[in-house]
């Protein structure tokens, strides 16, 4: 049996030592409900989450951009809207002035009018803005197209065609009704520029479909993506609470076992002081003997006065047989 140095409670220790740790571990994962809490926990699955996120991550961008550009559409195809019925109303006034049962006078009150809805569909042009960008023309400059990031990566952009609908790009800007052939180049005209507007509605309704599909597209791939994130970095309640409730009662068994390796080393004390004590006993009987010993080689003083007398009672009893 071993003093100076303990194996069983150094082993007894360490093993207390582990447990503790995965009871601090655990709770640890359990208190932050993640299963990587450090590059220790686990490197090559913090890698892989880390560049799962960023991607989950691009993707919501990507997101928010489409949904700006569909954003920037139902703005374009509004303005666009009202430019239809003002074209429509033109062609009306257009068929009206074209019949001579009007004269000069009421053409003219049709022509203003008619030149109040072409001024207002060349404002329409100039100030149709989204985000301080122009998106109908009415001034040099105006991009052809713009692009609209739609994806996470490098190059997934949707060009979005941007044409101008100010009445000179319609071909109706010198346009009147203020007399009955007048009217009638402005009736073909205003027909081709309600085909033209009706084509550029119809061409953002089929790109805002596109964007809503890629929304929707990328709303799947990002749930996909978070949960196999969650699968590889989130942690299991379940288990965790398993691995602590375990790792708990074993580090109770380790405290108790470590009370028992002090005790067994108690009892070598025992056995020292116990061993010290009865070899203290042993030398003081034995001194208690010895002092005995003397005490009676020693003669008292009534025994020596009774020697005394015998031996001269001795020596007369044999002269009395002499005689």
């Amino acid at each position: 049996m071993r003093i100076r140095n303990s194996l069983i409670a150094l082993f007894i220790q360490r093993i207390y030592s582990r447990h503790n740790d995965a009871m601090s571990e655990a709770t640890g994962r359990i208190s932050s409900g993640s299963r990587i809490n450090s590059a220790a926990d686990d490197a090559a699955g913090l890698a892989i989450s880390e560049k799962v996120r960023a991607r989950i991550r691009s993707m919501k961008a990507a997101m928010r951009s489409s949904e700006d550009g569909v954003s920037l559409i139902q703005t374009t195809e509004g303005a666009l809207s009202s430019v239809h019925a003002m074209l429509q109303r033109m062609r009306e006034l257009a068929v009206q002035a074209a019949s001579d049962t009007n004269d000069d006078i009421d053409r003219g009150a049709l022509d203003k009018e008619y030149q109040q809805l072409l001024h207002e569909i060349n404002d329409i042009a100039r100030q149709t803005r989204f985000n301080g960008r122009l998106l109908l023309g009415g001034a040099d400059g105006m991009p052809p197209s713009l692009s609209i990031q739609t994806g996470p990566d490098a190059g997934d952009a949707f060009l979005l065609a941007l044409d101008a609908v100010a009445p000179d790009a319609l071909g109706i800007g010198d346009t009147h009704v203020r007399s009955r052939e007048g009217a009638e180049t402005a009736i073909a005209g205003l027909s081709d520029a309600i085909n033209e507007v009706s084509m550029k509605r119809a061409a953002l309704g089929a790109a805002q479909s596109r964007l809503d599909a890629r929304v929707s597209s990328l709303e799947a791939a990002a749930e996909a993506l978070s949960a196999a994130d969650s699968r590889i970095r989130d942690a299991d309640v379940a288990q965790e609470m398993v691995r602590f409730t375990q790792a708990r009662l074993l580090a109770h068994m380790s405290t108790a076992m470590m009370v028992q390796a002090n005790i067994m080393a108690n009892n070598v004390l025992y056995l020292l002081v116990k061993q010290t004590v009865q070899a203290g006993s042993a030398a003081a009987q034995a001194n208690g003997e010895e002092e005995k010993g003397s005490f009676s080689a020693v003669p008292t003083g009534e025994e020596s006065k009774a020697s005394e007398a015998q031996a001269q009672a001795k020596p007369q009893a044999v002269w009395g047989e002499d005689s």
